[in-house]
């Protein structure tokens, strides 16, 4: 390994006869099988290596579980499929998938500041729902859901609202 490498490598030593450790699955991160809960291995979807979710600095949740996840080897666009354009490339914070800015719906014109949920993990800030509702597209950085972005800006003109604002039609796009 270079210099720069950050990777470690890990080395487990046993007897070709031990049935026990060679059928298990071990974390390629720190190479040790775990004890009680700390032995739950996540799997690479993509080329099947192991981990500990600490030892990936990964917190399993509900997405993780149901769509499956990726390690950092194997990242791509879930949106595209291709690893490409890195610099443009975002992780959600909570389940690691990853897409190009471009690539989401809708798409965002910068790479985010701080914080970023996928839409299977984005949280309405304003009222707490977690789907961006009906016929709508999660706004404000995946922030929050349509109706409530619709309160403070016009989804069609992108007006911004004034607080005092009594609001019945748009005036400067008739929405």
């Amino acid at each position: 390994a270079s210099k720069d490498d950050d990777s470690n490598a890990t080395a487990v030593v046993c007897s070709r006869l031990d049935r026990y450790v060679l059928s298990q699955d071990l974390c390629v991160s720190c190479g040790s099988l775990g004890a009680n809960e700390e032995s739950r291995l996540i799997v690479c979807s993509q080329c099947g290596q192991c981990y500990h979710p600490y030892c990936a600095n990964v917190k399993l949740s509900r997405i993780i579980l149901e769509k499956g996840w990726r390690c950092l080897d194997c990242t791509v666009c879930e949106g595209c499929g291709r690893p490409h354009d890195e610099s443009r490339l975002i992780l959600c914070d909570e389940c690691d998938i990853s897409y190009h800015i471009y690539c989401l719906d809708p798409p965002l014109e910068s790479v985010p500041r701080g914080t970023w949920k996928c839409k299977w993990c984005a949280i309405c800030v304003t009222c707490g729902t977690t789907a961006p509702g009906t016929n709508c597209a999660w706004q404000n950085n995946y922030s929050q859901c349509g109706p409530c972005y619709s309160t403070v800006m016009c989804p069609l003109c992108y007006r911004s609202y004034k607080e005092d604002d009594l609001l019945m039609q748009c005036g400067n796009c008739d929405r």
